[in-house]
């Protein structure tokens, strides 16, 4: 009884985890997305 349980809740913890892991991952992603379209922006308005 004691392995299902500690499955259980090792299964709520881990799916949450990866969820955060991703979802920072996209934001991260997107981030620089942004800064390098704006570096990018700027190196054009200097020429």
């Amino acid at each position: 009884m004691v392995t299902p349980l500690s499955q259980e809740i090792s299964r709520k913890v881990t799916r949450p985890m990866v969820f955060n892991m991703l979802t920072i991952y996209r934001v991260v992603d997107v981030g620089v997305e942004m800064a390098w379209i704006n570096m990018h922006n700027k190196r054009i308005d200097q020429t």
